[in-house]
């Protein structure tokens, strides 16, 4: 994620993969997005988000 569109606070993020299951993202400060838990999955995952950036 460009620098300018990362967000001024730590984020949590709820999503649901397309197979239905659940899980939690990290977007942090420096627009890194990593997985919460340790039992992700590969797929797709559908989320919505919205915060304001740098």
């Amino acid at each position: 994620m460009p620098a300018e569109f990362a967000p001024t606070v730590f984020l949590n993020i709820s999503a649901n993969n397309l197979e239905g299951n659940f899980t939690n993202f990290i977007l942090d400060e420096t627009g890194k997005l990593t997985f919460k838990q340790n039992n992700t999955k590969n797929g797709s995952y559908l989320f919505t988000v919205a915060y304001i950036c740098k």
